[in-house]
């Protein structure tokens, strides 16, 4: 069953995925709430993946941030290795007062149970590409995207402009996301 509180941001690599996320924990963050995430950010309480999953109780009470999903739960060897662990994150999230963001680089590769607890998917995606295609560096980026909003049946809710520089400076672009799993 989808939770509102579970949701997913996905498109193409360079198409603002982590900026949106951290544009969404930097707005909890300001309003005082306590925030978590799998990358490091100038902000948030970084925690890996794999000790997220170990321990629930330290996700209470927070806004979560999990990037590059298919390296961490949804790789086959990690999420098949603590399915219930995972499972009880995604069920719980909603009881430990607790909103968890996660990217994916395509809604295919997220698992079906994942998905199916999905409350609603934001679907990026790069302008600039469109208009200056060729390999994107944040120097040039002119960070204009556009986030087009699903609800869990996948209908469109509705469009709107992004500008993820302002993003830029609160996370590492180049972090690398690894799975010990």
């Amino acid at each position: 069953m989808a939770t509102p509180h579970f949701l997913a941001v996905i498109g193409d690599p360079g198409s603002f995925k982590t900026c949106f996320i951290t544009y969404q924990l930097a707005l909890a963050h300001g309003q005082g709430q306590r925030t978590i995430s799998n990358y490091h950010t100038t902000f948030s309480e970084y925690i890996p993946f794999e000790d997220q999953v170990k321990d629930i109780s330290r996700l209470k009470n927070a806004v979560i941030g999990w990037d590059e999903l298919a390296v961490g739960a949804d790789s086959y060897d990690f999420f098949m290795a603590q399915p219930r662990k995972m499972a009880t994150i995604v069920a719980e999230v909603r009881k430990i007062h607790s909103l968890l963001w996660y990217s994916a680089q395509a809604f295919g590769r997220i698992a079906s149970r994942l998905r199916a607890s999905t409350g609603g998917f934001f679907l990026t995606e790069d302008l600039d590409a469109k208009i200056n295609p060729g390999p994107r560096h944040r120097e040039t980026c002119k960070g204009q995207g556009r986030i087009s909003v699903l609800d869990a049946n996948y209908t469109l809710i509705r469009r709107f402009g992004f500008n993820a520089i302002p993003t830029y400076a609160l996370f590492d672009t180049d972090e690398i996301i690894e799975s010990k799993g």
